[in-house]
């Protein structure tokens, strides 16, 4: 007579697209006899897909033996969603230029799943300066993302302001500062700039500059090469707009032999910075 043992399959999970796990179970039951032992393993209903689960855990091809009738209690195998990340890759351009090409990476994708993204932003050509998101779109033509937890994360497209350099009377060429402007402590120093767009048209910035107080960054011992200007000092943290340039008059102070950094911040992001000396 053929002793009654039973078998229970134990729950499995698992994130799709991952192998399955060994499908185990125990003796929940009866037991056997020294010396005998399972042979054979327990397989599950076909399947790959989150919606298609759980998927069943059958008795296969175990058994004990001719001396056992096993009592197969099953479990079913489920499976997870897998993480799907998509980033926007950041971009920029120079102001009235046209929008770049938008990229990003897809990371998480299974199966070599036909998962793609396209990507847009609500900037157009003649957007003003500043910070726009670049979203994702997913193209997903056969149906796989219902197997994914999706995460995107935007990508940035800056527009930004052409910079050619602070103008005269300080020196600024190229951003080299090769030949750094001395002018009289003392003295008033007119910082003057222009901002242009991708063509070159010099514009006005939808907020004004604002002009970042100096600071002191060592000690220099050149002679004055500027005229000494005389302008009445600007207050306030503010460039003004004459029509053709934005112009801040520094009252320098009386700090001979002093390197001072002074900087303009745009509403682009940009801070825009330059040394001279006073003596």
């Amino acid at each position: 007579m053929r002793s009654p043992i039973a078998v229970t399959a134990d729950p499995q999970t698992k994130v799709y697209g991952n192998a399955d796990p060994a499908l185990t179970y125990k003796t929940t039951s009866g037991s056997l006899v020294s010396g005998d032992a399972y042979s054979g393993s327990l397989t599950r209903a076909g399947g790959e897909t989150v919606a298609g689960s759980p998927y069943a855990i059958t008795q296969g091809t175990l058994t004990a033996g001719g001396n056992y009738n096993i009592t197969y209690v099953p479990a079913n195998l489920t499976i997870t969603k897998a993480p799907l990340t998509v980033n926007g890759a950041n971009a920029s351009k120079l102001l009235n230029a046209p929008n770049p090409a938008f990229t990003g990476t897809i990371t998480g994708i299974r199966f070599s799943d036909n998962i793609s993204a396209t990507y847009s932003t609500s900037a157009t050509q003649t957007s003003p300066a500043g910070t726009y998101p670049i979203n994702a779109t997913l193209v997903d033509p056969d149906g796989k993302l219902p197997n994914y937890t999706v995460t995107i994360n935007p990508g940035t497209l800056t527009i930004s302001y052409r910079w050619d350099g602070f103008l005269q009377p300080i020196n600024d060429t190229a951003h080299t500062q090769a030949t750094m402007s001395v002018f009289k402590a003392g003295s008033t120093v007119p910082v003057k700039f222009q901002l242009k767009d991708a063509n070159g048209n010099v514009v006005q910035a939808a907020s004004v500059p604002l002009w970042v107080t100096p600071v002191k960054i060592g000690t220099m011992s050149q002679t004055v090469d500027e005229q000494v200007y005389t302008d009445p000092p600007t207050s306030g943290q503010t460039f003004r707009w004459d029509g053709s340039q934005y112009i801040y008059n520094w009252q320098s102070p009386k700090d001979a032999g002093s390197l001072y950094r002074i900087c303009a911040k745009f509403d682009d992001g940009q801070t825009q910075c330059v040394n001279l000396g006073l003596k």
